[in-house]
């Protein structure tokens, strides 16, 4: 856990991992780095996983390839008032990455790829660099 997100995304970490409900007290299996005090709130009962995105060179040239968020609880294993809450934090979350993101638009299709966005960084990363986007690891395109 770091105190913030600009050092948390300088840390070189691959993934990152938000506790709901917001404040949520941390498993003890987060390392927690200098300075930082754990949030004392409820137990954490979802997780939010945020896989970094990346730049990948292989044979068939350079490629972004797009993170991926994903969120798990378990529904019968909460109240449904925490469930509700979670609900809510989520789309909170989505709320914000919608927001900072568009959809993707490829060379060669009309409609935009279903499912995937990017930020105005990333978009400005792959055209300044020539590269191609990467989508589930085999598939390249290049924006539109």
């Amino acid at each position: 856990m770091h105190p913030t997100l600009a050092e948390a995304m300088a840390c070189g970490s691959v993934q990152a991992f938000l506790h709901l409900p917001f404040g949520a007290a941390l498993p003890q299996t987060v390392t927690l780095a200098n300075g930082v005090r754990p949030p004392a709130g409820p137990p954490t009962e979802a997780t939010v996983q945020l896989l970094r995105a990346r730049i990948r060179n292989g044979h068939d040239g350079r490629s972004f390839e797009a993170g991926r968020l994903a969120v798990r609880w378990y529904e019968n294993e909460v109240s449904p008032e925490t469930h509700r809450t979670l609900v809510g934090q989520t789309r909170q979350i989505w709320s914000a990455l919608t927001a900072a993101t568009r959809l993707v638009r490829v060379d060669g299709r009309e409609k935009p790829l279903f499912g995937f966005r990017i930020g105005q960084a990333a978009e400005a990363m792959i055209r300044e660099t020539g590269g191609q986007l990467a989508v589930s690891g085999v598939l390249r395109f290049r924006l539109r």
